[in-house]
């Protein structure tokens, strides 16, 4: 039978920790846990100086890359931080947009490289005279002869897997090829996205020999300042780690308790000091630690199988018939 649980939530200072925690499993709690950093008295010191010393260090390993990894030079005039991390944050987010720009282009290219430069003019001009021109692609074993009769298909560019194929029909006709898949054509031929490319990854080399310089003049202020926010967090982290600050903070701890438990544990815990604790059932869905708490037939069935199945083996584990061939093992 599955024994129901009772899911507790226990707030102990740090210096009773150890010796509660002990109690606890004696008592029969399941599966402890901590869900949440330990709360210290310095700890907002703590997380800032963790944030700033985050922040510098990405920004300096990020010039070091920049310079590919040579030696910063001496700053020339006297640069705040805030004023370097600003402006080379300018400098990156210009970096990732030129890149983001070269990257969709390059999908663009690739979606309009079979269609070659359509003059876009012309397109138009049919348009305007009653005709509309549909772009199409369809797998080479299901392309079909009669498109050409009925809307004048054109194949654009084949390959080993694919067609690419125009169709021309009035305005008002509507045109449903089974099998095909109409694409939608950008604006810009190609070639025009092509010198777009050029000139975008012109630009970005251009921005990176701008960042590289720029590391180069301001990464010494940048490296001297991580330095000492390394050690900053370093001092945070020793003074938390002292027994006055220890011995004052608090400790969070959950698990399960079985529920046939739950008034031996709630008796426990109101003899303690200092000691906060919720309790809720388990919800809907939430995994939590199972036992298995055997009845009487559940006990009864499970002898019951093994009788048979010992007085089996012990019949004819003997005979000819099954000598070293039986399935069933002896259990005793």
């Amino acid at each position: 039978m599955n024994e129901p649980m009772t899911h507790y939530t226990f707030l102990v200072f740090h210096q009773d920790y150890e010796a509660f925690l002990r109690r606890l499993r004696e008592v029969g709690l399941l599966h402890i846990a901590t869900p949440r950093k330990e709360h210290f008295p310095g700890n907002d010191e703590w997380f800032e100086a963790k944030r700033i010393s985050t922040q510098l260090n990405r920004t300096l390993s990020e010039m070091k890359l920049a310079v590919e990894d040579a030696h910063f030079a001496e700053p020339q005039g006297d640069m705040p931080l805030d004023a370097v991390l600003d402006e080379w944050a300018v400098l990156r987010e210009r970096c990732l947009s030129l890149e983001r720009h070269i990257a969709s282009l390059d999908t663009d290219i690739k979606k309009m490289e079979p269609w070659g430069d359509f003059n876009q003019t012309s397109i138009e001009g049919l348009r305007q005279a009653g005709w509309k021109v549909g772009f199409w692609e369809t797998p080479s074993k299901n392309w079909q002869s009669r498109w050409q009769k009925e809307y004048y298909a054109t194949i654009i560019y084949s390959n080993k897997k694919k067609l690419y194929f125009v169709t021309f029909a009035h305005t008002d006709e509507e045109v449903d090829l089974r099998g095909a898949d109409k694409v939608r054509i950008l604006p810009s031929p190609t070639s025009t996205m092509i010198m777009l490319q050029t000139k975008a990854k012109d630009d970005l080399k251009k921005l990176r020999n701008q960042m590289g310089d720029f590391a180069l003049t301001y990464g010494k202020v940048v490296e001297r300042q991580a330095q000492e926010a390394r050690d900053r967090l370093n001092l945070c982290q020793l003074l938390l780690s002292t027994p006055t600050v220890c011995n004052d903070s608090v400790m969070m701890l959950a698990g399960w308790v079985p529920s046939l438990r739950k008034n031996e544990m709630d008796t426990w815990l109101e003899g303690q000091e200092a000691v906060v604790w919720f309790t809720r059932e388990h919800r809907e869905g939430e995994r939590y630690p199972v036992l298995f708490h055997h009845t009487w037939s559940h006990w009864l069935y499970l002898h019951t199988v093994h009788y048979f199945r010992l007085a089996f083996d012990r019949r004819y584990r003997m005979s000819a018939r099954f000598q070293g061939r039986s399935k069933y093992k002896p259990f005793c």
